[in-house]
């Protein structure tokens, strides 16, 4: 004999709540690749103006977008836009005076984005194009209700969205600053860096950005032969470094000439440690426990990234490899991460191909799915 109770089917409470996530916030891509997410917006900030921030943050909307992941960059710099020209947009298609920025988007029914070239994943939401004066930088229309209309209109429509904040003192760059979920400071040690580092933090904290949001930073432009390290203030402040890129003529020969960073066919040596560190700043795994390998498709041309055996060799606490979107919500360092990150992965960076790739077992920008 069935009772009443046999006819109950229980539910897990957490698949209910990430579909509920999933429906609210209108992600599709994360709804077919079963991504967990839980932030959607990040924001990049430079020590100071010239340490590769930008190129950084467009490198890293390629990477996601080969991902299969929708990609709208922010650029919040009114006088100099770089975003388009990084990500070869087609804003010069329109004549001037058919051209729509960020400024216009609330006066008008058509996109302001602008779409890449390089891959159609990735939209920029820019002032390039109107050439923006100081005029612009001090009338009402750099206000924080710009910021907030464009988070509600794309949030809806975009994966993930990377803001590049720029130092000019304007509303856009405050707002978008406080809006995003986190801020992933990019640092150098050059000495124009060093001497800003404490106005830098203190600034940041000024504008109500706290220390837990900023913990997390990629050093660029680094001079591994210098006795001098940032050691010192990552204790001072309880940072955490992702990853670093030492500072290379080729890696500012290749980005002065336009090309793309990503997957870049150049042999050279640092442009394969740039791309680490872009992996670096996506790569997931259970800490401690597993890797990240990426690997070419034979053929494929798709880049894929699943899970292997540790290949971790002990190093100092400054120099560990700090999984960003670990459960932990210190950012505790993986002490399994090595500076050549991915020993036995083979990388060939020569794929241009768009197709999406099947979901590793932890959403990038987002939380591990954990296993039944």
């Amino acid at each position: 004999m069935r009772t009443k109770t046999q006819n109950i089917e229980m539910v897990d409470p957490k698949k209910v709540w990430t579909n509920m996530l999933k429906t609210f916030s209108g992600a599709s891509v994360a709804r077919d690749v079963k991504y967990n997410m839980f932030y959607q917006v990040y924001a990049f900030k430079g020590v100071i103006p010239g340490v590769g921030c930008s190129t950084i943050v467009a490198n890293t909307a390629l990477a996601l977008a080969d991902l299969g992941l929708s990609v709208c960059v922010f650029d919040t710099s009114v006088l100099h836009p770089v975003q388009d020209e990084l990500l070869k947009t087609n804003y010069r298609n329109k004549p001037l005076s058919q051209r729509i920025d960020w400024f216009d988007m609330p006066f008008t029914k058509e996109s302001p984005l602008n779409i890449s070239g390089i891959n159609r994943q990735v939209s920029v939401l820019s002032f390039a194009g109107k050439n923006r004066t100081i005029l612009d930088m001090i009338s009402t229309l750099d206000s924080e209700e710009m910021v907030e209309v464009a988070l509600e209109v794309l949030k809806p429509k975009f994966d993930v969205i990377l803001v590049d904040v720029c130092d000019e003192p304007t509303n856009v760059a405050i707002t978008s600053l406080q809006k995003a979920q986190q801020l992933i400071q990019v640092w150098s040690d050059s000495i124009p860096a060093l001497a800003s580092m404490q106005a830098t933090v203190a600034n940041n904290v000024t504008v109500s950005c706290p220390m837990d949001k900023m913990r997390y930073v990629i050093e660029n432009k680094t001079c591994d032969d210098t006795m001098g390290n940032l050691d010192a203030l990552y204790k001072e402040y309880k940072f955490k470094r992702l990853s670093h890129c030492t500072l290379s003529y080729e890696i500012a020969r290749v980005a002065g000439l336009g090309s793309p960073l990503w997957k870049n066919p150049a042999v050279d040596a640092t442009i394969e440690d740039f791309n680490l560190m872009i992996i670096d700043l996506l790569r997931s795994g259970k800490k401690n426990k597993k890797a990240v390998e990426i690997t070419q498709s034979e053929g494929s041309g798709v880049v894929n990234i699943g899970e292997n055996d540790s290949f971790g060799t002990d190093v100092p606490d400054s120099e560990q490899q700090v999984d960003l979107f670990s459960e932990d919500t210190e950012g505790v360092a993986d002490e399994s991460g090595s500076e050549d990150g991915l020993n036995d992965g083979e990388l060939d960076f020569t794929s241009t191909s768009e197709e999406p790739v099947e979901a590793p077992r932890r959403g990038f920008f987002g939380r591990r799915k954990r296993n039944k």
